[in-house]
């Protein structure tokens, strides 16, 4: 059959077909000749033998010279075949109708049906191939339209199109601080900008068998289990993870759960549920867009001596099953105060989190909060109200003009910040040296007072010291008393040497400090730091009362006496040390301290928890913030 005979029986006349050159002719001529020949066909199986289904070709036989002669000419007559039908039906109406001719018989007519061996006809196998060929275009760019939309939703801009920036609900939460019904989140003042963090950058991630706590050691997943994790969460839905125990022996009543990635996220005790002896719900709500790692631990109020000397391996080693998994956070960003939160009155800062400091967009990498920033910090705490500068503390003495004398009063946590933060920025050396040069011995350093003090180019001098305070704090008061010591400024906590007493007795011991401090020094300012969080999966310390429940409490406790406090007239400021805490124990050192005082620590921890040091240098920058503020009063 020559050309223009096999083109009539195609449904064209020699006019419609383009003009063409002899070589094509040719070609053509060789493609028509194959298909008549029927070397261009496949066969049909027994399998398909099903009436009003159309069959398809068994297999695919190696394409030949001819079937790619013939599947270019398909090309070329569909693309003849839609100009001729312009005018008569729009092309998605063509293919919808070639779609149905193939594979759906009409109801008054018989099915299509075959016989095993029979061969398709050549004129069906060149139309199949037709749409084959379309229709691969038509989902090849439907993928893609998808997949914009998908990343226009996942990573919205500034601009985005589809969804604008979402405020965050600005409600109180109950959230400790300013006044003492608590701030929340913080007021909607000021600047603002959406999209504080770049979803699209990728955190450094810990591998499969890496210990997140502890990076030189490694994991034992225990008879815990995550479940109902999805691969995806909206940001800012609430959603609720289920941690089921195997083993009765080892079912905790809560979990330690944390979700590591562009920002660091570990829902609040009063998000914990148990459902039953071996099941425990959390509700967990992302506030930041990007992808995200998953942790779990068991949290046990009490920690039996034999968790210590019969199991195979440590329980600062054990893990739940699903642990190091990814999760994708993806949503519209949220609203971010810009304005420096020293700018902001105490009720307006709230809550934080902490943010990757290689995940923040870079428009926000020029402004001057970005560039105080320590970049040696993999993770900076940021309220979301506010943005907070970092704090030189040789600035200190310039941000406080009527600072003569500024006392540290706590316990071995206040003194690991005193020793590593303040004590090396005013020494000559630049280190912990005099009092402060580490022995681990009770009286030489551990509660043995140490004292400096720092002139500036003006010549104004600033004295600092730090006291030491356990289960009888009123003793660190009497020493200052009877040094002759008068403090205008005050940093203190109570907290773990009291983690025994129940709620009605840290009360009372609380209230009597404070009123106590007052009554001496009436014209100090004085900025409450709450008792930092402990991390049971680096060392469990229940049998001196110091688990999470119970400082838990503490924080819920201070969080109103300190308003009750600025009610009778004390300057006293609110930092929240626990929720800076309760979401690093990567930046712990022994599960309930926060820095490095022991050089021998320094060799083999810093590889370990490269983190160390990341919490105590976020307090004390609202530390001077909060005193700045009192300044202002």
């Amino acid at each position: 059959m020559n050309v223009e005979n096999r083109s009539r029986s195609l449904g064209f006349t020699p006019a419609s077909i383009p003009s063409r050159d002899s070589t094509t002719k040719r070609r053509e001529a060789r493609c028509f000749a194959a298909a008549g020949r029927g070397r261009i066909v496949g066969k049909v199986t027994g399998s398909d033998q099903q009436p009003g289904l159309r069959t398809h070709f068994a297999s695919k036989p190696a394409e030949s010279k001819d079937s790619v002669c013939l599947r270019r000419l398909s090309v070329r007559v569909l693309w003849v075949r839609l100009r001729i039908h312009a005018t008569i039906v729009p092309a998605n109406t063509a293919y919808t109708a070639l779609y149905w001719s193939h594979y759906h018989h009409k109801p008054n007519q018989q099915p299509f049906q075959h016989t095993p061996g029979e061969h398709i006809d050549t004129m069906t196998s060149f139309k199949h191939s037709c749409f084959r060929i379309r229709r691969r275009y038509l989902i090849l760019i439907t993928i893609l339209c998808l997949g914009v939309l998908h990343f226009l939703h996942a990573f919205p801009s500034d601009t985005d199109f589809l969804s604008k920036a979402r405020p965050r609900g600005w409600m109180p939460s109950g959230s400790p601080g300013g006044t003492g019904k608590g701030q929340g989140r913080g007021r909607r003042t000021g600047k603002r900008g959406s999209g504080l963090v770049d979803p699209g950058v990728k955190t450094r991630f810990v591998g499969e068998d890496q210990n997140v706590i502890h990076l030189t050691e490694g994991v034992n997943r225990g008879p815990w289990v995550i479940d109902n994790l999805p691969s995806f969460l909206e940001v800012g839905q609430n959603h609720t993870l289920t941690l089921r125990c195997l083993y009765s022996d080892l079912c905790p009543k809560r979990y330690y759960l944390l979700l590591r990635g562009p920002s660091i996220l570990t829902p609040p005790l009063e998000s914990m549920v148990r459902v039953d002896e071996k099941t425990v719900e959390i509700e967990v709500r992302v506030e930041d867009a990007g992808e995200y790692q998953v942790f779990a631990w068991p949290d046990y109020e009490e920690c039996p001596k034999w968790f210590r000397t019969e199991l195979k391996y440590g329980m600062n080693r054990a893990q739940a099953m699903n642990s190091g998994v990814y999760i994708s956070v993806r949503g519209a960003p949220l609203e971010e105060g810009l304005d420096s939160c020293s700018e902001l009155e105490r009720s307006e800062v709230g809550e934080g989190r902490w943010v990757a400091t290689e995940a923040i967009a870079k428009r926000w990498q020029g402004v001057g909060w970005y560039e105080s920033l320590d970049k040696g910090m993999e993770y900076t705490y940021q309220p979301y109200s506010c943005k907070r500068p970092h704090v030189n503390i040789k600035d200190v003495p310039r941000l406080l003009p009527s600072a003569e004398h500024i006392v540290f009063i706590g316990d071995s946590v206040m003194r690991g910040a005193f020793c590593t933060r303040v004590w090396p920025a005013f020494s000559e050396s630049g280190k912990a040296d005099g009092p402060c040069t580490f022995i681990n011995d009770r009286d030489l350093y551990h509660i043995n007072p140490k004292h400096t003090s720092y002139k500036n180019p003006e010549g104004r001098e600033v004295k600092l010291s730090f006291v030491f305070a356990d289960d009888k704090p009123r003793g660190a008061l009497e020493y200052l008393t009877k040094e002759g010591i008068n403090p205008t400024h005050i940093i203190t906590n109570l907290g773990l040497w009291l983690a025994p007493l129940d709620d009605t007795a840290y009360t009372s011991a609380v209230r009597t400090f404070l009123t106590t401090i007052h009554e001496r020094w009436p014209a100090a300012k004085v900025v409450w730091r709450t008792t930092t969080d402990v991390a049971p999966q680096i060392q469990c310390f229940s049998d001196k009362g110091m688990t999470r429940q119970r400082l838990h409490s503490q924080h819920s406790i201070s969080s109103t006496l300190v308003p009750e406090m600025r009610e009778k007239g004390m300057k006293v400021g609110f930092v929240d040390a626990y929720e800076m805490s309760r979401s690093r124990p990567d930046a712990g050192n022994d599960g309930r301290h926060w820095v490095i005082e022991s050089p021998e620590e320094e060799g083999w921890m810093r590889p370990a928890r490269p983190g160390v040091g990341d919490v105590e240098g976020a307090v004390g920058d609202a530390i001077w913030e909060e005193m700045g503020r009192l300044e202002r009063v």
